[in-house]
Formats: C-alpha cells, sequence, structure tokens
C-alpha cells in the first residue's frame, strides 16, 4: 500500500536509511529574511519621510517634482507591505498563489529601489545606503521565493 504525504510535505530519504521522513515545503530562511524585512521597511519608511521633508526645505525641486516623488514613495510602501505580507503568508501555508504574487511584487520592489537609489531629484548618500541595503534584502527574498516556490508547486504536481 502506498501512502501519501499529507499536503504541503515531502517524503525524503535522503540519509539512505529506508526510513522515510517529512519535509516542511516552507522556508526558514526566508522566513528569517522576511521578519528582518518588515523591521527594516518600518524604519525606512520613518527615514523616508523624515528624508524627503529634509529635502524639500533643502533643496531646490522643479514645478511638481516633489510631488510626484511622495506619490511613488507613497505607493512603494503600500506594495512592499503587500508583498511582505504575501510572501509571509504564502511560506507559512505552503501556498503558490501568494508567492507568486510576491515574486511579481518583488520585481517591483526592486525598480521602486532603483528609482529611490538612483532616479530622484535629488539622492543624498544615506539614501543611497539604505535602498541598498533594500535592494540586498528584496534580492536575497526573490532567490528565496523562487526556490520555495519551485518546490511548492512540484509538491502539487505529484498530487
Amino acid at each position: 500500500e502506498v501512502t501519501r504525504a499529507p499536503r504541503g510535505l515531502l517524503w525524503d530519504d535522503s540519509v539512505g536509511t529506508g526510513h522515510r521522513a517529512l519535509v516542511m515545503l516552507s522556508n526558514l530562511y526566508l522566513q528569517i529574511l522576511l521578519t528582518f524585512h518588515v523591521y527594516f521597511w518600518f524604519a525606512f519608511g520613518i527615514f523616508s519621510v523624515a528624508v524627503t521633508v529634509y529635502k524639500g526645505l533643502t533643496f531646490y525641486y522643479p514645478n511638481g517634482a516633489l510631488g510626484w516623488e511622495i506619490a511613488l514613495l507613497c505607493v512603494f510602501f503600500f506594495l512592499e507591505w503587500v508583498r511582505l505580507s504575501m510572501a509571509s503568508r504564502g511560506n507559512k501555508t505552503e501556498t503558490l498563489e501568494p508567492l507568486a504574487k510576491s515574486i511579481f511584487l518583488g520585481f517591483l520592489g526592486i525598480l521602486g529601489h532603483a528609482f529611490f537609489l538612483r532616479m530622484q531629484t535629488w539622492v543624498i548618500l544615506v539614501e543611497v545606503v539604505a535602498n541598498s541595503v533594500g535592494l540586498a534584502f528584496s534580492g536575497a527574498e526573490m532567490l528565496f521565493k523562487l526556490y520555495t516556490a519551485s518546490r511548492i508547486y512540484y509538491d502539487q504536481r505529484a498530487h
């Protein structure tokens, strides 16, 4: 009689003992990255508001440029919040759909960090450092999300 593993778990005999063990599909390293990225996201939000106020009071902006940058910053923070929550939910529940949506939003997040890193009207050094850290988080998460999503996908195909 063939027994099946519960959904989200794989039978694994990688140690070669002949005994099968259940293996979780969720990724601990991804969850650790997501947890730290949430803390970074919160601090980055406060930091970005303070820097935007400073730049608005200190530097000259062409008509409407500061307003557009503030609007893009708000959209960016909202999308990052959605992306982080979907990635965490998809990883914890071992569900492909939230992870796939998070991967798509991850590309938008990387574009957002790239914009705030290089294409704003004024970019100061502390923003370069903060956005570089954000890019590192987002890039590492993308790799772990792709790996985790592929494991979940192949498990779903097996069942």
